[in-house]
């Protein structure tokens, strides 16, 4: 059941995690410890509910990492979080570019979950201090990152406003040294996760998304603007049938 929890010592180099374990009582245990734990230091709190595996812990630079088994479903995902000093890193997603940079952005679940980024150059070990991507309002979660020409690019899913919907995919594109700008590129009724992905490959840049209903969506990057989404049959719900139907969008994309 992965549910941990991370109590910060007060000792900067001193760190107390505990995990919901299988005996003898667990619950009353993990109820009583989690309520002395400050907001936001739990990490997967519905996992048990949903039958999640259990987690695994490791240390990297004095913070914890944990990996475990996400139910999904029909089958289990690999999930996997970072404790960066301050927050968990929720869905966290990487983009390297060719001369080392590295890029990541993840989610920070709350009453309203926020999209965040940070980038490490390749002649050094740090990173940057966190920018959220999300505004003020504004609940964003299931990130990812590319950097396609000169400019940094951040897709997330989002609740939507518009009417019979009830998500949204948003591009934020952020200029070098610039702030970010954001790109309604669909909307979906789709209630469940929505995973975009954002794809570099040569001069071609497209996002695709999980639809709904037996469909995927896609959208490409045309001269800076987003062409209206288009829709791909999507049969296989596993974690396999996910990453056909995204080769054959890319196919589509670069071979058409």
């Amino acid at each position: 059941m992965a549910e941990v929890g991370l109590q910060q010592q007060s000792r900067p180099d001193v760190l107390s995690l505990g995990t919901v374990v299988e005996d003898p009582d667990p619950i009353g245990i993990w109820i009583q410890y989690r309520a002395h734990l400050p907001s936001g230091n739990t990490l997967n709190a519905s996992g048990d509910a949903r039958g999640d595996g259990t987690p695994h812990i490791v240390h990297y630079g004095g913070n914890p990492l944990v990996a475990w088994a996400w139910n999904n479903g029909p089958d289990h995902d690999i999930a996997f979080s970072e404790w960066d000093g301050s927050q968990w890193m929720v869905h966290p997603q990487l983009f390297v570019e060719a001369d080392g940079t590295l890029h990541a952005t993840w989610c920070e679940f709350g009453p309203q979950d926020r999209v965040w980024m940070s980038t490490r150059s390749s002649t050094t070990q740090i990173w940057s201090n966190p920018t959220k991507v999300t505004d003020a309002g504004e609940s964003g979660c299931r990130p990812s990152v590319a950097v396609f020409g000169d400019d940094l690019y951040v897709a997330y899913e989002r609740d939507s406003t518009e009417p019979g919907m009830a998500q949204d995919i948003v591009v934020a594109k952020s200029v070098p040294g610039g702030p970010f700008t954001k790109e309604l590129v669909a909307s979906t009724p789709r209630t469940d996760r929505l995973d975009p992905v954002l794809h570099v490959q040569g001069s071609f840049f497209w996002v695709d998304w999980m639809q709904g209903a037996g469909m995927f969506g896609c959208s490409e990057d045309d001269s800076g603007t987003w062409t209206t989404a288009e829709q791909i049959a999507w049969t296989d719900e596993s974690c396999i049938g996910v990453e056909s139907v995204r080769r054959e969008i890319r196919r589509m994309v670069v071979l058409p």
